[in-house]
């Protein structure tokens, strides 16, 4: 694979789990009692996004574990 199509798809892979991480954050917030740490996510997903693509730029692999 060509390193132009790596870097894009480590870029895609990056939005997706800063997406999801956003939206966890969001479905976790709505619950009263633990809606902080729904906080917590949601401004912490953007960086969870970079780590995630920086990951899969760097080893070429998708699974973390």
């Amino acid at each position: 694979m060509s390193l132009f199509k790596r870097v894009l798809l480590a870029i895609l892979i990056g939005v997706v789990a800063w997406g999801l991480a956003y939206l966890l954050g969001l479905i976790i917030g709505l619950i009263p009692f633990i809606s902080p740490v729904g906080g917590f996510i949601q401004l912490v997903s953007p960086l969870v996004g970079v780590v995630v693509g920086l990951y899969y730029l760097l080893t070429g692999r998708q699974e973390v574990l």
